[in-house]
């Protein structure tokens, strides 16, 4: 109260600015097919539930193949999903934390494709030599294993900080739309096709897999590209906000306050040099 009382003058000017910028950024609805970022932005959020349906689909599938017993293929389930649940919490309490602050959040977007493009390639090359053998299975589960986890400690935490150069006056509403529309999408398309594959004659799990593969390939070429976007987008943005600093903004209270606002903004742009 004291300090509202003393900087009222101080705070309110900085406000007006920022309720300003707000206004002038904000007043269009985000759209994805407003620019190559939120074009790129659609395929991150999209592939990553479409490639957990797939992925899921041909875990499920062939385990019955590998385990026609309901007693071993409850067994092998729980044993697979508590070993992955270990790897998960390995990966999000001493991994996924050091390795994003020492890389970036490059590594967060490709860690989820690379990882599902290798076992996707291995299962793809052995399922066309062998069949859908329990080799193909092996790297099909670990995938599977794998991707759950790697989604959870890098992906998720990655596709957040791709919010931040949006203007603050479209990032609630591009939000939204990301949750209600590619997300929702993913599962609809993913669904839609695997019952599509089942009615096509000779579409075996092995080139489910290799369709999969595909997709996983573009996913990764488009992580690829959000990230230079993201770059610099982000450097525009702190640049721009450099050069438009005001008297204002000089108060070391002010400062303070400002500072604190932006501290996720300049956290990425540290990441990002690296």
């Amino acid at each position: 109260f004291i300090i509202t009382k003393k900087f009222s003058a101080e705070l309110g000017s900085a406000a007006k600015k920022k309720v300003q910028e707000v206004k002038k950024t904000g007043v269009k609805k985000a759209s994805f097919l407003q620019n190559r970022y939120y074009s790129l932005f659609f395929v991150i959020a999209f592939a990553p539930i479409f490639a957990q349906f797939f992925v899921d689909y041909l875990f499920q599938a062939q385990a019955k193949v590998e385990y026609p017993s309901k007693e071993a293929l409850t067994a092998f389930v729980g044993i697979f999903f508590g070993f992955s649940a270990i790897v998960e919490f390995v990966l999000k309490t001493f991994i996924s934390g050091r390795l994003m602050s020492r890389y970036g959040m490059k590594l967060g977007l490709l860690a989820f494709p690379v990882v599902m493009a290798i076992s996707l390639v291995l299962a793809t090359l052995f399922g066309f030599i062998y069949g859908a053998v329990s080799l193909f299975f092996s790297f099909i589960a670990l995938g599977r294993m794998f991707t759950r986890a790697v989604r959870a400690s890098f992906n998720d935490p990655a596709t957040q900080l791709l919010y931040q150069p949006i203007p603050a006056g479209e990032r609630m509403s591009f939000q939204n739309k990301v949750e209600s529309g590619p997300k929702a999408y993913g599962s609809i398309v993913a669904g839609i096709l695997l019952l599509g594959f089942a009615k096509i004659p000779g579409m075996n799990l092995v080139y489910v897999s290799l369709f999969l593969l595909i997709v996983t390939i573009f996913w990764a070429l488009s992580s690829k590209e959000i990230y230079k976007e993201y770059r610099t987008m982000l450097q525009n943005m702190l640049s721009l906000k450099k050069n438009n600093s005001s008297k204002d903004d000089n108060h070391p209270l002010i400062q303070e306050i400002l500072t604190k606002i932006d501290q996720d903004k300049i956290t990425d742009a540290k990441l990002i040099s690296k």
